[in-house]
């Protein structure tokens, strides 16, 4: 396999706020630009932060539908699925949240797998507090 020159990709971590529109067809449109860019971009990493802005639970809880960019956003998903085993490089899409609470279910279910980081507290202990100053 010969690895495309552009094997590093920009603009990989899109904040869903600020692709979010004023009508679907404008965040749709802001979505499929970035991940058709991620394809061409060889192998790529595109991270979707804070995607609870796609979508919220309580949208879905009022009318208790699924809402459309739901839809869209999976289609979009198998799309580049189907387009890394075409063309035969890795592309790896990641939705992050700070509170999964915060989207729907569906949403959620776009992505494949879950991976879960847990930030802990911890203590410097003294002999490390002298060097954690000078870096």
């Amino acid at each position: 396999m010969v690895w495309p020159d552009t094997a590093l990709p920009t603009d990989n971590q899109i904040d869903c706020y600020d692709i979010v529109g004023e009508t679907l067809a404008v965040t749709e449109g802001s979505l499929q630009a970035h991940m058709e860019k991620a394809k061409s971009a060889g192998p790529s990493i595109l991270l979707l932060d804070h995607i609870e802005a796609l979508a919220k639970r309580s949208d879905s809880s009022a009318t208790g539908k699924s809402p459309p960019i739901v839809k869209i956003t999976d289609d979009l998903v198998n799309d580049m699925r189907i387009a890394a085993a075409q063309i035969g490089w890795p592309i790896v899409l990641m939705g992050t949240t700070v509170d999964e609470d915060l989207v729907p279910g569906d949403l959620l279910s776009c992505f494949k797998q879950d991976l879960y980081i847990t930030v802990r507290t911890f203590l410097l202990l003294p002999k490390y507090a002298d060097k954690a100053g000078t870096e």
